[in-house]
């Protein structure tokens, strides 16, 4: 179900249900989708900093630049 649940539409009734009935499958799955949009967006900044002495992140507390910081690095 986690590699189909982001690639449909749900109306809300189906989604309430699925977070009722199996809310780890949900959010496993949207941390998934998170984890490669991430990747996605560090191997673009690895490629396009090739050369650069440093790469400037900005954002709230406590908004992820740390760990961002970790996968760009590697």
């Amino acid at each position: 179900m986690q590699d189909t649940l982001f690639n449909r539409t749900w109306n809300v009734e189906e989604l309430n249900e699925l977070l009722k009935t199996d809310p780890k499958t949900v959010v496993t799955a949207a941390e998934d989708e998170l984890e490669k949009s991430v990747e996605q967006t560090a191997d673009v900044i690895r490629k396009a900093g090739k050369g650069r002495q440093i790469v400037l992140l900005s954002g709230p507390s406590a908004s992820g630049k740390t760990t961002f910081a970790a996968k760009i690095c590697g």
